[in-house]
């Protein structure tokens, strides 16, 4: 570093002192100080000046309240002091003090008195005046000199209290009064809460009482009315000024409110500067002498600055207020920001001035300043650049001093340096310019080419360092050797000669070339090679200068051949095959691709554009380019895609993303042709459907067929029968028992598929009813132990699984499931026992239920049990031989199984048995029980007996479940060892009950129970007899025998419940049992209650919406009958109507028409649960009434909101069973809201809402036709009289009318159909037929409905053809229906239409003899039975006889033998309420 730059570096280290900063503070010091100073002091003045009028004000005010409180409540004493010396007063508080004493009654019960009230009633009337004429007095008492309160005006609480009492002993007032007595001065109270009474504050002053003799008897207090003149404390301060008084006792709590807030008042602690200062002068007075002026108004004149109570800022003062013996202290306070509000805008205002003078002050300081020094500044830095050597502009500035000529004088000097500088650099620019292109051309040269020198000869004599790296030679085995040492060999001679020529005669050369490296690999370089000519312009040497094109050669070579593998590759599928860019231009396409067009397709044509000039070839060319449109906007996507042409041609489009390592180049698309695919699989389609067809034909057709053979089939059965019972000879009747077995064969047969029909074509429903599943299975197992006992099998039921008694779901197919599954057990086993298992598994909303069906039968080979769930399948012919059968019972439980989402399985053994196992889900029901006995039998000590060691294991562990103690026994030899050990050992009790089986090897238990009723060591045993011999007069024989009771095997739950409960009770119920307990008996027992139908509540009230009068007739008929209350609405719009309006008792259920006028059935349910007929309808339940009776119509009302489904015609057992179901039976009727609610947890999609009812084991099929109705329409399909008098409940005006109403409204029904066929109106086709349906259906015109409900069906599906063709037929149904009417209208006889009912005698022999022919299996004649029909009065009753006289019509003998037994269990509970009532 030279002498200069040392010194610059110096300058540039050292540090100067700013003249312009010196300027500026000195100017601000010398403006400013002043200025502060004069605004300060102007400040001070006018705050004081402030301060001094808010005093003022303050003063003023305070002295004006504190004189008007104190003048106040003087006047209240004078008040006060006039009425304690009133001798008035005196007298009456002398009178009632003697009153207490002579009444001797508490001071409570006293001043209640009659006497406390005429000894008040002299003196009080003054009293009372006062109280009501001034309002600064709440009340006026008279006190005893022992406390007690005498007298009190408005006779509050504290009316007979004792002021020195608990409840008042802590109060002001009992204080103040104590002082009074101690004083017979006047005592103030202050403000206080006072808890009797019911004022916000109250308030006290008392006087001693005297006598005329000077002595105290008492003191008068006055109760004061503080508020008002609290209220009065701000009245005289103006409005919008913060200005306020307030009260504070000398504790500081708060006695007046703070801007009117009361909830403060006695509650707040006052401690600000103004209080404190207030007790600091007490303080200081109570030692120093106070002048009378101080005293007479204790007013603190000095106001000062404080934070206010509710923490704000505040200007206050004090005065001292002195009532009687009590001072309080009068703050008065104004907010400081509204008292000094003028001094904050003149602080503002000169804070203002004194920052705009600031600014200037600055401004004006700067502006000198750098007048001064910016030109010093300047001339500084310049000197310096000029020293740096470096070229600077001359000075300029505006001044014309002494600073502007030493300026001048520098300038003139940089002028003279820059002259002689620039001479100097325009020569050195001009060389090192030269030699830096030279070097900078050699650099770029050597950065891009390959670069090499060679004489004329080829021998090289220079290479640059890019040649050296590709050739892999160093420098020095290049330099003199010939450029041939490179030669690849790839170019022919021609090559090189060509080569030669050209840069020979000095042109420019350029070719590429291949040369080989010195590692023998080969590289490419683009070549230009340029003579270096002499002064003759010939040339002295050669430059070749290179670039590597290597890499681009190689991928040409490999493009080239890629393409031809591609080419051929797109040539050899013969998909049709596309390649596009991302933009859609065509860039290769195969001959597959043109040919699909049939047209020439180019190369860079856009795609979109050519497929669209071919759209008349393509079926749907509209999405066809906007699905193209969408890919190509979508690079990314996969499209797939079928192509229909205009000529039948198919093609499957596939377009996929071309992708390499950079990206996406484009899309492949690929048509291949399905055309005869499709067309295969069409016609598999077609084929397939007419399949399902033919299938579903051939279901339908045996459902409809098995039905109609059954008719004929029960004539030949009953003729078979009917010979049978004629002189036959012996041939003649084995011939006839043939064809009676080989009718029932058949009639079997005909039932299985039925059922298997049903199921097939999707017509076999569920039913979802709450049923008792014990029960249930109990009835079950009584039904078949009959078949078992045939065989002597011993049939066990195991219902120990079973925890709860009520589930939902469809009784009739799980006991047909097991009806199937327990025959085929009992048919196929000849020795040992069936054991039935069954329970619950818990699977969340639902039940699992499973069952197994063990017997000891004859087995089945492994490799037939997958084929045993085949329709028309058994083990093999043999078993068909053998046992009979069709085969098609275990595909039928399989099938129900599976409906109802379960499944069945089967384990088996030849020779050893087999085990069957199924499951199937039930719902959960809200009126599910535990099972447990009704009685207490954790006490008892049972014995069982049975040589069957599966029932005997069975029924101890149900019992050992139900908490009883339990032993068994295998054998009556055992069960006396087991009782004579009880007998001998103390600890333990003798036996409660055994249970004896009857049928045991050795002894029976029938002499084991002679036995043990024999020994006097266990006569106290009560003895019950388990038998399969249930026979007339076995109960007497148990009796003799010392039995208690007895019912047949298997052993249900229901048994084991009652006859331990009756027997263990041991009273009325075991008294009338004669001779002994029975099944039947115990039936009766259960539920004594259910004798008959029960009535619904008063409160019953229904809405039938209905638009036929008919219809209108015959409902409005039924429920009439039932003593419910009905109201008729013509049409969904009216019902809506009548609900919205409906006055208490509301209405119960809807019966909802489906199809009407103005709104329907189901827009008027929808309307209904939207809320449009009010919230509390809005879950009411609705119950479809509707002729429809096809599949999916349950379905249709409960997606619009019904809640259950009713068959037309109208039956009165449908309607009885309906609104048993949907209406509470006993108690009070409850609301729809209420009833919706216990009910509508059971709504769900596909499912009728289940109600909760109480029935018993099983609900009938209200669905189902009666017996009658089948018979008569087979008899007389024209019209079903006797249906119609059932439909009328046997009313005879109800008939009348109901044909009446047929005559009247059916004429323009048929003139409106007429009209509307004529005028091709569809929709009023539709809707006049379903209505001519409806009345024919409940007048009980059979082919009447038929017709129009065929004429319905064809409007629905609009096919007015048709409609027009039924017409005819529809009109002479109504015309023949109408003259059997007319006719038998006109007979006399039929004035009165009434049945005979058969006698109980009569009923009960039927029934008897259609047992004995149930139980033989024997051919069941309908005919012989049909009195049945006419059975009882009772509806409900009657309908039971129907529903059995149904399953016999229907073959279905297993469900008739349960429905008999419960129909004898009904009859017999009504004989014994009979029997009880008579004795009574």
């Amino acid at each position: 570093m030279d002498e200069i730059s040392a010194k610059q570096v110096n300058l540039s280290k050292k540090k100067y002192h700013s003249l312009s900063l010196s300027f500026t503070l000195w100017f601000l010091a010398l403006s400013l100080i002043p200025l502060i100073g004069v605004s300060w002091f102007s400040y001070e003045q006018a705050k004081q000046s402030l301060m001094n009028a808010a005093e003022d004000e303050l003063t003023q005010s305070s002295s004006f309240t504190t004189q008007a409180i104190q003048s106040w409540f003087n006047l209240r004493l004078q008040d006060l002091k006039v009425e304690a010396e009133s001798t008035q007063m005196s007298a009456m508080l002398q009178s009632l003090s003697s009153g207490v004493v002579l009444s001797e009654q508490p001071l409570a019960h006293y001043v209640k008195s009659s006497d406390w009230q005429g000894r008040v009633d002299r003196y009080q009337e003054h009293l009372v005046t006062l109280v009501e004429q001034y309002d600064y007095i709440n009340d006026i008492y008279l006190i005893d000199t022992d406390g007690n309160i005498l007298y009190s005006v408005e006779k509050n609480a504290d009316l007979g209290e004792n002021i020195f009492s608990p409840a008042l002993r802590y109060s002001h007032f009992s204080a103040s009064a104590q002082d009074s007595l101690n004083t017979g001065e006047v005592s103030f109270s202050s403000i206080e809460h006072y808890q009797i009474s019911d004022n916000p504050i109250s308030s006290f002053i008392t006087l001693s009482m005297f006598n005329e003799f000077g002595k105290t008897v008492g003191i008068f207090a006055i109760q004061l009315q503080f508020e008002r003149i609290l209220k009065s404390l701000n009245l005289s301060v103006k409005e919008g000024s913060s200005l306020t008084h307030y009260l504070v006792d000398e504790n500081g709590l708060l006695l007046s409110p703070i801007r009117d807030n009361w909830n403060e008042v006695t509650i707040k602690s006052i401690d600000t500067a103004q209080f404190k200062a207030w007790l600091a002068n007490r303080a200081e007075k109570s030692s120093a002498v106070v002048s009378e002026s101080d005293e007479k108004f204790n007013i603190n004149l000095s106001a000062f600055e404080y934070m206010g109570p509710d923490n704000k800022l505040v200007i206050g003062l004090h005065q001292v207020v002195k009532l009687a013996n009590v001072d309080w202290l009068l703050v008065s306070e104004v907010d400081r920001d509204e008292a000094l509000g003028e001094i904050s805008w003149l602080a503002k205002m000169t804070l203002l001035m004194l920052l705009l003078t600031t600014f200037v002050v600055v401004l004006s300081a700067i502006f000198v300043a750098r007048k001064i020094t910016e030109p010093i500044k300047q001339l500084a830095r310049t000197s310096l650049d000029v020293a740096k050597g470096g070229r600077v502009k001359p000075i300029h500035i505006d001044n014309n001093n002494e600073i502007s000529h030493l300026v001048d004088a520098f300038n003139e000097m940089l002028l003279t340096k820059s002259s002689y500088e620039d001479s100097l650099f325009l020569a050195n620019s001009q060389a090192q310019a030269a030699l830096n292109n030279l070097e900078d051309q050699k650099f770029a040269l050597d950065q891009h080419a390959i670069v090499a020198v060679t004489d004329l000869k080829g021998n090289i004599t220079y290479i640059n360092r890019r040649f050296s790296e590709i050739s892999g030679y160093q420098e020095e085995e290049l330099i003199g050797k010939n450029h041939r040492l490179l030669n690849s060999g790839r170019h022919p001679r021609s090559f090189f000669i060509q080569m030669y020529s050209v840069i020979s005669k000095g042109e420019v050369w350029n070719a590429e070339i291949c040369n080989r490296a010195k590692d023998g690999s080969y590289y490419w370089v683009d070549t230009t090679i340029v003579p270096f000519t002499n002064a003759e312009g010939k040339p002295e040497s050669y430059i070749a200068i290179r670039t590597d094109i290597t890499t681009r050669k190689l991928a040409e070579i490999k493009t080239k051949e890629a393409l031809s593998l591609m080419h051929s590759m797109l040539e050899s599928t013969d998909n049709g095959i596309l390649v596009t860019s991302l933009d859609g231009k065509i860039l290769q396409f195969n001959e597959s691709y043109a040919a699909l067009w049939d047209i020439e397709v180019k190369t860079g044509l856009d795609h979109r554009e050519f497929e669209l000039k071919n759209r008349d070839k393509i079926l749907d060319y509209q999405g066809v380019i906007e699905r193209i449109a969408s890919l190509y906007s979508e690079p990314d996507f996969e499209g797939f895609d079928i192509l229909e042409l205009t000529d039948g041609r198919i093609y499957e489009r596939v377009s996929l993303p071309m992708k390499s390592d950079e990206g996406l180049l484009g899309r492949v698309w690929s048509f291949h042709d399905i055309s005869k695919r499709m067309k295969t699989q069409n016609e598999l389609i077609l084929a397939k459907e007419e399949a399902d067809l033919a299938v579903k034909a051939k279901s339908e057709f045996l459902a409809s067929m098995s039905h109609e053979i059954r008719t004929p089939m029960n004539g030949v059965l009953g003729m078979l029968g009917l010979l049978n019972n004629t002189q036959l000879t012996d041939y003649q009747k084995r011939r006839v028992s043939i064809a009676q077995s080989s009718a029932k064969s058949l009639l079997t047969l005909i039932n299985d598929i039925l059922d298997y029909s049903k199921i097939d074509a999707g017509k076999l429903e569920l039913e979802n009813l709450d049923f008792n599943l014990r029960g249930m299975l109990g009835e079950f197992a009584e039904g078949m132990a009959f078949q078992a006992q045939n065989k002597s099998l011993e049939l066990v039921l195991d219902l120990k699984g079973i925890e709860h008694s009520m589930v939902t779901g469809d009784p009739s197919r799980l006991r047909q499931a097991l009806t199937n599954l327990v025959g085929n057990a009992i048919k196929f086993t000849s020795k040992g026992e069936v054991l039935i298992e069954a329970g619950l598994r818990d699977s969340g909303d639902e039940w699992c239920f499973w069952c197994v069906i063990t017997d000891t039968g004859i087995g089945i080979a492994a490799d037939k049990i997958s084929s045993l769930f085949d329709s028309f399948s058994q083990v093999d012919a043999s078993t068909t031989r053998k046992y009979g059968g069709t085969g098609l019972g275990l595909a039928i439980v399989q099938k129900i199984c599976q409906l109802m989402g379960g499944d069945v399985s089967i384990t088996s053994e030849v020779g050893k048995g087999t085990r069957v196992e199924f499951t199937i889900y039930l719902g959960k029901s809200i009126n599910s029980q535990l099972v447990v006995p009704s009685a207490n039998i954790e006490e008892l000590n049972l014995l069982v007996v049975d040589d069957n060691e599966t029932n005997r294991d069975v029924i101890i562990e149900q019992l050992l479940i139900w908490g009883a103690n339990v032993e068994g026994a295998s054998n009556a030899v055992k069960a006396l060892e087991l009782c004579a050990y009880r007998d001998e050992n103390l600890e333990q009790s003798q036996f409660d009950v055994a249970f004896l089986d009857m049928q045991m090897a050795d002894i029976d238990g029938a002499e084991l129970g002679r036995r043990l009723k024999f020994d006097d060591r266990f006569k106290s045993i009560k003895l019950v007899m388990m038998t399969s011999m249930s026979q007339i007069g076995d109960a007497k024989f148990f009796a003799d025998l010392g039995f208690s009771a007895y019912f047949p095997k298997p052993t249900t739950t229901s048994d084991l419940f009652d006859a331990l409960s009756v027997i263990s009770e041991d009273g009325e119920a075991l008294l009338k049992a004669h001779p002994l307990i029975t099944h039947h008996y115990l039936q009766t027992l259960v539920h004594n209650d259910d004798t008959g139908p029960q009535e619904f509540s008063s409160k019953v009230r229904i809405l039938l919406v209905e638009d036929n009068y008919v219809n209108q007739l015959v409902a409005t008929g039924v429920l009439e009958d039932f003593k419910v209350s009905v109201d008729v609405a013509d049409n969904g719009v009216q019902a809506i109507h009548m609900l919205l309006n409906a006055e208490d008792p509301p209405y119960s259920l809807v019966l909802m028409d489906c199809q009407m006028p103005e709104m329907d059935g189901y827009e008027a349910s929808r309307a209904i649960r939207r809320g449009e007929a009010g919230d509390r309808y809005k879950q009411i339940p609705i119950i479809a009434m509707t002729a429809n009776a096809m599949m999916g119509d349950k379905e249709k009302c409960l997606d619009s909101g019904m809640d259950d489904y009713l068959a037309k015609p109208i039956e009165p057992e449908k309607i009885y069973f309906k609104l048993n179901q949907w209406l509470n039976t006993t108690g009070e009727h409850n609301s729809p809201a209420l009833e919706a609610k216990t009910t509508s947890s059971s709504r769900g999609a596909g499912h009728l809402r289940t109600p909760a009812k109480k029935e018993s084991n099983t609900a009938h099929d209200t669905q189902s036709a009666s017996i009658i109705d089948n018979k008569m329409t087979e008899r007389n399909r024209l019209w079903d009289r006797d249906g119609l008098m059932k439909r009328a409940m046997g009313k005879e005006a109800l008939f009348n009318s109901i044909l009446h109403l047929f005559n009247e409204d059916m004429p323009s029904r048929m003139e409106a159909l007429n009209h509307a066929i004529k005028a091709e109106d569809l929709d009023a086709i539709r809707q006049v037929s379903h209505t001519v349906k409806g009345v024919a259906a409940n007048v009980g015109g059979e082919l009447l409905k038929e017709q129009a409900a065929i004429i319905e069906f064809a409007a629905k599906e609009g096919d007015l053809t048709k409609a027009k063709t039924e017409h005819p037929a529809l009109v002479v149904a109504y015309q023949e229906l109408k003259l059997v009417i007319d006719e038998f209208q006109q007979k006399p006889e039929t004035e009165v239409i009434k049945k005979e009912l058969l006698s109980q005698e009569r009923v009960n022999g039927l029934l008897d003899q259609l047992d004995k022919l149930l139980a033989q299996g024997s051919y069941i004649n309908i005919e012989e039975f049909i009195g049945l029909e006419s059975a009882s009065i009772d509806k409900i009753l009657q309908s039971e006889f129907d529903h059995l006289l149904l399953l016999l019509t229907d073959y279905d003998y297993p469900a008739a033998i349960t429905a008999l037994k419960e129909l004898k269990v009904r009859l017999a509970k009504i004989e014994l309420s009979r029997g009880e009532a008579s004795r009574s």
